[in-house]
């Protein structure tokens, strides 16, 4: 085992595949939608947090387990259509189901915990746009040998 950090690059590729999200991007493209209002609906992954356990190991090296969280961020933006929110909170379901399906159980990376949901939440809701977070979790060992 070597050490091994988190990376989100495979959880973007695999939220890529659901055809009810057809925009995903990591932090940069987050913060020029937050910036921007001129996408309509997609889902942003960002890093949350790595947290390492105390050493495991009883030799010479160490070895802790590390659980890594990431957040789904989900932009649903209405520019006036006659159905207004019922549509937004349609869309927004939608993306959500569909992105849980494809998370959940998903293995990352090799020798990697499996994808599980922590917790969601509105993040925000203004200027004709809704954001929703849903917070998820992986886990894996780090080694020094």
């Amino acid at each position: 085992m070597v050490a091994s950090v988190f990376t989100l690059a495979p959880i973007v590729s695999r939220l890529q595949s659901v055809v009810s999200i057809p925009f995903v991007g990591g932090m940069s493209d987050f913060t020029r939608a937050s910036e921007q209002a001129s996408m309509e609906k997609g889902a942003f992954v960002l890093p949350i947090s790595e947290q390492s356990s105390a050493n495991q190991s009883a030799v010479l090296h160490t070895q802790q387990q590390v659980i890594a969280m990431f957040r789904v961020v989900f932009l649903v933006r209405n520019y006036g259509d006659a159905s207004g929110g019922t549509t937004m909170d349609s869309m927004l379901a939608t993306m959500r189901i569909d992105a849980l399906t494809a998370l959940l159980g998903f293995t990352p990376q090799a020798q990697w915990e499996a994808i599980e949901h922590t917790q969601g939440a509105l993040l925000k809701a203004e200027n004709g746009a809704i954001w929703w977070q849903d917070d998820f979790k992986t886990g894996f060992y780090r080694s020094s040998v």
